[in-house]
């Protein structure tokens, strides 16, 4: 879709990993071996789940003749999502292509690394806990340097994007440098900070959002000093507490929205995704930035991601968030 002044432009760089689930009835202690109950494969990686996340979260499913999911949008103000990242010579770099263009994301910002696998995220979920255990290898993710972010040209041609989401996937110096490149080019950052991984103090006054989960929370600090330290909006997701945020002028926290829990695995990036989407619809309507609306509408994404396995997959359409915020917490 071309952009215009009626559309809004997300670029987010990070991982794209397969991801592979083992259902348990509990997780093995050590030196401990025992058969899953249950095997399943799926796309993902934080970069690529924020992506579809971030799409779907604005536009209204597809029809189901094939129609372009392009064609349906649920705002009056168009977001259009590129996505930047890496992925090997293998399987898994033709179905990230084609997944995430079937749902309207520019891809032409993946790169393909010739000696590299695509990276992998394992996943063990406790069945009758839900809780999950995940240890990842980011392969092609991590051919990222610090060079590669240099000019804003390496967030994909066209329009300058009106936000950046990243994460901590990449390597600490990569990520530092990208945002002083997006920063010095007076682009909007969301840096969802996970998985845990310090950076310069002195980078968080380059933020605009900030959004860390309750784990991330305990390595780093208290929201506040976070905003002491310059970030403008801090939201703290809380999984099944829902989510706490804060800025200068406002502070709140959002319940959870009460749904049966399958398998958490992409929960964080559906909520990073609506939440950047109802950021930059009321930035282009020059509207006072409303965090709480905002925090809420991502609440919703990130319950409806629990509820099936499979973090792209599950990642939900703009009607799917509309009807269970109108069914209420």
């Amino acid at each position: 879709m071309t952009e215009s002044t009626s559309s809004a432009c997300i670029a987010v760089v990070g991982s794209l990993l397969s991801e592979q689930f083992m259902f348990t009835e509990k997780v093995p202690d050590l030196g401990e071996s025992f058969a899953a109950n249950k095997y399943e494969t799926a796309l993902g990686g934080k970069g690529a789940n924020a992506a579809m996340a971030a799409y779907r979260s604005c536009h209204n499913k597809p029809a189901e003749n094939g129609e372009e999911a392009t064609q349906k949008t649920a705002s009056d103000i168009d977001v259009n999502v590129r996505m930047i990242g890496a992925v090997g010579v293998d399987d898994y770099a033709t179905r990230f292509r084609d997944t995430l263009t079937k749902n309207g994301i520019d891809v032409s910002g993946i790169k393909t690394v010739e000696d590299a696998l695509t990276g992998t995220c394992f996943c063990i979920v406790e069945e009758h806990s839900r809780e999950n255990r995940l240890l990842y290898h980011p392969g092609a993710t991590g051919i990222f340097t610090e060079e590669d972010f240099r000019s804003v040209t390496s967030l994909g041609e066209g329009p300058k994007p009106d936000l950046l989401i990243s994460q901590l996937e990449l390597k600490k110096e990569a990520v530092e440098q990208l945002l002083d490149m997006a920063h010095e080019a007076d682009i909007d950052i969301l840096l969802n900070a996970a998985p845990a991984n310090d950076l310069l103090s002195e980078k968080y006054k380059l933020l605009a959002h900030l959004l860390v989960n309750e784990s991330e929370a305990a390595i780093f600090m208290i929201t506040q000093e976070f905003l002491d330290f310059g970030a403008q909006n801090v939201v703290l997701t809380l999984g099944e507490q829902g989510a706490y945020f804060a800025n200068k002028t406002h502070k709140g926290h959002v319940p959870a929205f009460n749904v049966e829990v399958v398998e958490p695995t992409g929960a964080g990036d559906a909520f990073t995704g609506a939440y950047a989407t109802d950021y930059v619809r009321q930035k282009k309507l020059n509207q006072s930035f409303d965090i709480e609306r905002a925090v809420r509408r991502a609440c919703a994404a990130g319950a409806l991601v629990v509820g099936a396995t499979g973090s792209q997959t599950a990642m939900p359409w703009a009607e799917d968030i509309a009807k269970l915020m109108s069914q209420g917490a």
